[in-house]
């Protein structure tokens, strides 16, 4: 049996057409029942009309399946056949009634309507129902008797009728058609999923993003109601989409949805009732919103918020704790011990510093106007000012850091304090991962119209997967707990210098192999005219602040 849902506007107005029909069939067995007498009737014609009317209400109405037929693209065409069928029965009691004297000639006007309402999209299906209907009533005319000049401005009235009421049908449907297609068309494109639900638990309309977000297609959600549809298989996920909705609410609702899988995914779904003008509940409105990003964001947050708040408790608590000492004990302790607790104390101040700067700068520079003070330098340079500020680091921690960036390289564009911002992140980064005996190293090279500086290790290299997250906010490389040379980060230096790089119209990319090293690149667009690439002194004393 047919399910009779209302997946469309046009199941309704097809369901609507067999009620008319229904109606019609009902009357002519009325008419043969009552009136056989006093009318001039073809009984057996009749007969023939009330059937096939009869016989195709109830195939359209109980067995046939309009939602695979639209689902098949093919509910148009056995539309079609149905309007043509109207057309041919209503001819019949035309013809079986007196032909064109017969009282029923009206009835030739419905297929005009019907054509127009379920076919306002197709440009040639009125005008050709249109003529038919035309050509039918000038065949009765020509097959009347004796016809005479008043009748044929009957003929010529009624011709007249066909037009005027097809032309008016044409522009309401259109005037409607444009409203709905509007209407459909702005939910379509909305960039969340929408599904209208019927009172009768059926889809009137999904958008594709609904069906997206789903797993599924727009077609799935037609025939079955939605109550028996959400127990198949691979509908998981429109099943806890349209729980509140079974609850029949009367006020909306908003739930929050996680979907595990491969990648965890975070919908937002609201309900929201929709009333009639006299308050009677018509349905609902379901609205699915992918908010996988800003779950995601207010994650990080989150965690480093998190992380943040541990690291600051641990030099907070060392700079506490030999603060006390020196206040309790000063005259106790010796003048080497003093001096490595106030030794202490400044590298845990500067170690705070360097947590607030990494979290002033994140704040600054995710603003879109934030500008930098580009003037073109030269790698060889920048390598020369981190050898002198690393590289007695790097010799006390029992790493060469070496250079080999020539010196008549062509100047790049960039901000020389975040430059040197940047390469000292790769530098200590690099440090931090590189065990005693290894070696970093500086290298430079130039292009069409970019220039690229080398930072590379012989650390513990870097995995694949993690290669997008040691630059994404508070991002960690998980299990390299064993390689750190020192205490872990807050994971905001890559981060940073990423977005340093970015800022400069330029980018900051990674190559690595686990066991062997990594080769972080810096790119830079090269000065527009190299002789104006004057070598500028970078303060050592501003840069070494900056980057303590």
């Amino acid at each position: 049996m047919s399910s009779r849902r209302r997946g469309c506007v046009e199941f309704d107005l097809i369901h609507t057409l067999d009620k008319v029909r229904m109606i019609l069939v009902f009357s002519c067995v009325l008419i043969l029942a009552t009136a056989h007498q006093s009318l001039s009737l073809n009984t057996s014609l009749v007969g023939l009309a009330v059937a096939l009317a009869a016989l195709a209400s109830v195939w359209s109405y109980f067995f046939l399946r309009w939602d695979e037929l639209l689902v098949r693209g093919r509910l148009r065409l056995v539309a079609t056949l149905f309007v043509l069928l109207d057309l041919g029965v209503a001819t019949i009691l035309v013809l079986a009634s007196g032909g064109w004297d017969s009282h029923f000639d009206v009835l030739l006007l419905l297929p005009i309507v019907f054509s127009a309402v379920l076919f306002s999209a197709y440009r040639f299906a009125l005008p050709l129902t249109t003529a038919a209907v035309a050509l039918n009533w000038v065949l009765l005319y020509a097959q009347s008797p004796g016809a005479t000049l008043d009748e044929a401005w009957v003929i010529t009235g009624r011709l007249t009728l066909v037009f005027a009421v097809a032309w008016f049908v044409w522009r309401l449907t259109r005037v409607l058609e444009r409203e709905r297609r509007t209407q459909e068309a702005v939910i379509r494109n909305l960039p969340e999923g929408v599904l209208l639900v019927a009172e009768d638990g059926s889809a009137i309309l999904a958008n594709p993003r609904f069906a997206d977000l789903c797993g599924l297609e727009v077609g799935d959600f037609l025939g079955a109601p939605l109550s028996v549809l959400v127990e198949r298989p691979g509908y998981g996920v429109l099943r806890r989409l349209l729980a509140d909705a079974f609850r029949r609410p009367t006020t909306p609702l908003t739930a929050e949805i996680t979907l595990e899988g491969r990648y965890t995914r975070d919908l937002r779904c609201s309900t929201v009732p929709c009333f009639g003008a006299h308050g009677d509940l018509l349905g609902w409105v379901v609205i699915a919103e992918d908010v996988t990003d800003i779950k995601a964001v207010t994650r990080v947050k989150e965690a480093g918020i998190g992380i943040l708040s541990h690291e600051l408790k641990s030099p907070l608590a060392s700079m506490n704790m030999l603060a006390k000492v020196l206040s309790e004990m000063a005259d106790q302790l010796s003048d080497s011990d003093r001096q490595l607790a106030l030794e202490t104390i400044q590298s845990e101040t500067h170690r705070l510093a360097r947590m607030v700067t990494d979290t002033l700068d994140i704040a600054r520079l995710e603003q879109e106007d934030y500008k930098l003070a580009k003037r073109p330098l030269h790698w060889a340079e920048v390598a020369e000012r981190i050898l002198v500020l690393h590289g007695p680091r790097a010799s006390q921690a029992g790493v060469a850091l070496v250079s080999d960036v020539a010196q008549d390289l062509p100047a790049v564009l960039g901000d020389c304090d975040r430059v040197l911002q940047i390469v000292t992140a790769l530098v200590l980064n690099a440090l931090q991962h590189t065990p005693a005996g290894g070696e970093i190293r500086l290298s430079a090279r130039a292009g069409s119209d970019r220039g690229e500086f080398s930072v590379s290790d012989t650390g513990c290299g870097i995995p694949p997967e993690a290669r997008e997250l040691i630059f994404e906010k508070f991002g960690q490389v998980p299990g390299q707990e064993k390689c750190l040379s020192g205490e872990r980060g807050l994971g905001l230096g890559l981060y940073v210098a990423r977005l340093l790089a970015r800022k400069q119209g330029g980018d900051l990319l990674v190559e690595s192999e686990v066991g062997v090293g990594s080769t972080f690149r810096l790119i830079l667009p090269l000065a527009p005219f190299e002789e104006n690439a004057v070598s500028e002194a970078v303060p050592l004393a501003s840069s070494a602040a900056a980057m303590a």
